[in-house]
């Protein structure tokens, strides 16, 4: 069991890569920074030229950045104080992304990303794009979506133009209306989860949640297993349904 500072709740963590079934090379990329209570998967645009460059520059910034406002956090800080300097610091991260890196605002270089930070007895989870987060709280039987992806697909289950359970197959589902690397300034999305012993969160690309449902990821987060074996599980259960994208995931168990 991993505990931190700024957090109440020992915890127990396990992430996957996999290329999947399909696709030759894996852009997904994993955080995973116990020490600070940090997690972020990252999904590179495979429709944009440098989508496997950003994920890799995100990956490499993103550990000092959590170190940086660990250590600046105030001693009577609040879990919204935290988010709102999570998704400040992300922010930034995106908007340095794209002012370093796309020329005559052609944008190259983009990826979906999706970060919890474990602070006081709460899951602070910002996210720019479709990577998700999941809940499952302890005893319960189904797993609670904490995140709504950003995309065309979503705006059109929001107005009612699809539904809900065909919009990751839809191909709307890979126009990204935000994402990490977006013109400036970006706008991550900041949401709040009190986590409770017993509790297991789950982050994941589209490559995990595309190929399954919401029973299968509620079965396989609540297995009697070591996290490792979990998804391990996960991963080998996306391949199992065709595994046409890069499959990430990370499991935190507390």
């Amino acid at each position: 069991m991993t505990n931190t500072p700024l957090f109440s709740l020992g915890f127990e963590f396990a992430s996957a890569l996999d290329a999947g079934q399909v696709r030759k090379s894996n852009q997904d990329r994993v955080v995973c920074c116990p020490e600070s209570g940090f997690f972020a998967v990252i999904d590179g645009m495979g429709g944009l030229a440098d989508g496997e460059k950003a994920a890799d520059l995100i990956k490499d910034i993103l550990p000092a950045m959590i170190v940086r406002l660990s250590e600046t956090l105030p001693k009577e800080f609040t879990v919204e104080l935290a988010g709102s300097a999570l998704a400040k610091a992300i922010g930034g991260v995106s908007d340095s992304i794209f002012e370093r890196t796309n020329e005559n605002g052609r944008i190259a270089y983009g990826a979906a990303l999706c970060a919890v930070w474990l602070v006081d007895h709460c899951a602070v989870i910002v996210h720019l794009g479709d990577s998700r987060a999941y809940w499952l709280g302890n005893g319960a039987n189904e797993v609670v979506r904490l995140t709504r992806d950003h995309n065309v697909a979503a705006e059109m289950v929001a107005a009612g133009l699809l539904k809900p359970e065909e919009a990751s197959r839809h191909s709307a589902s890979a126009r990204l209306t935000r994402f990490a690397g977006m013109r400036a300034p970006s706008a991550p999305e900041i949401s709040y989860k009190r986590i409770r012993e017993g509790d297991c969160l789950l982050l994941c690309s589209d490559g995990l949640y595309g190929e399954t449902n919401a029973e299968e990821l509620s079965a396989g987060m609540r297995e009697s297993l070591p996290a490792q074996e979990r998804c391990d599980g996960l991963a080998a259960l996306a391949n199992q349904h065709g595994g046409r994208d890069n499959i990430s995931l990370i499991l935190i168990s507390f």
